[in-house]
């Protein structure tokens, strides 16, 4: 029969039911022993881990070595980031009374701030200085992996990127308020009085226009209109159009859909520049035309 190698098989878990017969100091008492339990015994099994990985022979694997002796791959998983951050030990960046004093997630966070994933990758001797320097080295490594800077840095940048933020809206909030107000006065509007505006098509009907409506929507229903049904669109059309547009550019967020937008605009301020300067070909006489005109 084979011989059952685990030495833990006749360890025994505290039950439930004598814990909660321990009063409130007892409990957070024994809390902090197990912690220091559990602390020390984590140290060991990364000393251990390093030990037996460094003893392994050719294509052996610690996980089959340590199976074996009932260890679940889980605790040999964990024992593998307190493993790398012995190897700091070795090479002199910590001190083995630094190494004792980690938990599991401090080598956890340590050693993903030292990854290619992190915001910032680490090396041996910024882990040294954050150990020295830092009041909560954990927090630390979890926010430079996940914003690249320690946790102090991290959130005196977020408030001033929502600080920011604010403004950038409230300017924005501002120039859009102040664009609807030029495309009022371009429509004629008056805010004072109650009473529709009327315009009459080219069919002689009149079209009343609802004040209700925002500036916005009520150029461009106007603008639909001069397109289907007006005869011929004026230079005013145009300018309210474009009052109307520069509203409509400030609400657009996405920067990818504007660089369509203003792609398309330089195509057609190009194309503008070229009729007006055909126009003013057009009108302006030869001096072939003078000659025979003399």
């Amino acid at each position: 029969m084979k011989k059952n190698t685990n030495n833990t098989a006749g360890a025994t878990v505290m039950p439930m039911a004598e814990i909660f017969k321990l009063n409130q100091s007892q409990a957070c008492a024994l809390f902090a022993e197990r912690s220091g339990v559990s602390q020390r015994a984590f140290a060991e099994m990364g000393k251990l881990h390093f030990s037996i990985s460094a003893k392994l022979k050719p294509k052996e694997s610690i996980y089959k070595i340590l199976r074996a002796n009932g260890v679940k791959d889980s605790a040999i998983s964990n024992a593998s980031y307190a493993s790398k951050v012995w190897a700091m030990v070795e090479d002199k960046y910590l001190t083995e009374k630094q190494f004792d004093s980690l938990s599991f997630a401090d080598c956890y966070t340590m050693i993903r701030a030292m990854s290619e994933d992190s915001a910032c990758q680490l090396i041996e001797s910024d882990i040294s200085g954050i150990l020295k320097e830092s009041k909560d080295p954990h927090l630390d490594f979890e926010s430079i992996f996940k914003t690249g800077m320690p946790a102090a840095e991290a959130e005196a940048y977020a408030k001033k990127q929502e600080k920011l933020r604010k403004e950038e809206e409230k300017a924005r909030e501002a120039r859009i308020a102040e664009a609807e107000k030029r495309i009022a006065a371009n429509a004629g509007q008056d805010s004072e009085s109650g009473e529709p505006e009327e315009e009459e098509n080219t069919d002689g009907k009149v079209i009343p226009i609802n004040r209700g409506q925002s500036p916005v929507a009520a150029t461009v229903k106007t603008a639909s209109r001069a397109g289907s049904e007006m005869k011929k669109a004026t230079a005013e059309d145009a300018l309210e159009l474009i009052s109307t547009l520069e509203v409509m550019l400030i609400e657009i967020e996405d920067k990818e859909e504007l660089k369509s937008v203003a792609q398309r605009l330089s195509e057609i301020t190009k194309t503008a520049a070229e009729l007006a300067a055909d126009n003013g070909k057009a009108k302006k006489p030869s001096k072939k035309t003078v000659a025979m005109a003399a």
